[in-house]
């Protein structure tokens, strides 16, 4: 199955994702990206920064990518997330990422988006990506970000990961991602190849890094898989790989 393919079948976003939720009163003034504005929020002792990477039409009509969709299920997606709908039949993608500011000044990012151009994800999505951009205007300088969080080896996820060389874009990043999710791992894919082998190079490991399981370093919490959310595809075949769950798979 092609990466492509993958894709239709993982479907890009359900029909019913909702995000358009009005901002709380101690969320921070947000930045336009051409879509509307996002704000940065505040979830405790947690300051949650969204960061646009890319954002396209989809190369499917939705009702292509949805064929079971209903006009009922059309007008409920088209209330919760107008933002989708481009003109006709046209499925509007955002590709965001998430910069996490934790206590001690911990700095997490969950996902890189889709990459710059050369990246696995430039069959389907549009690179080149902008996080660079992005995290320089949020003030956040790669080096200092702590974790970076892959939610699961879709190529638009882990696009901002390494450069096209295997480089590592977060030079001091421990890089985090499922176990499970990296055995699944056919031989030959590009998540395998384009991000797990130069992360490993650089003795990054699954759940771990530098060697250690994450659960067994200090201050770590082991990554399990979690039920899907609205605006996630709940279950996604890819390749010969058994049904699963994807947290983490939103683009709005």
């Amino acid at each position: 199955m092609t990466s492509r393919s993958r894709h239709v079948a993982a479907a890009a976003v359900t029909v019913a994702g909702a995000t358009g939720t009005a901002a709380p009163a101690n969320a921070k003034p947000g930045r336009t990206t051409g879509q509307r504005t996002w704000d940065a929020r505040s979830v405790g002792a947690y300051e949650v920064i969204p960061l646009l990477d890319a954002a396209g039409t989809f190369f499917l009509d939705r009702q292509a990518a949805f064929p079971a969709a209903t006009p009922e299920d059309w007008d409920l997606a088209r209330t919760v997330d107008p933002d989708a709908f481009g003109p006709g039949e046209a499925w509007q993608l955002a590709f965001r990422c998430y910069a996490v500011r934790g206590p001690r000044h911990r700095l997490t990012l969950v996902d890189t988006g889709v990459g710059p151009d050369g990246s696995p994800a430039g069959g389907w999505a549009p690179p080149p990506g902008r996080l660079p951009v992005e995290l320089d205007r949020a003030g956040i300088d790669p080096a200092d970000v702590d974790t970076v969080v892959l939610t699961h080896l879709h190529e638009d996820h882990f696009g901002w990961s390494v450069g096209l060389d295997g480089t590592r874009v977060f030079p001091n990043a421990r890089y985090v991602v499922q176990r499970r999710e990296v055995a699944n791992l056919p031989d030959g894919d590009a998540a395998r190849t384009y991000v797990v082998e130069p992360l490993r190079g650089h003795r990054a490991t699954a759940r771990g890094g530098r060697g250690q399981p994450a659960a067994r370093r200090s201050g770590a919490r082991r990554l399990r898989p979690g039920r899907p959310h609205p605006g996630a595809h709940p279950r996604s075949p890819v390749g010969r790989r058994r049904r699963r769950s994807r947290p983490g798979d939103r683009h709005r």
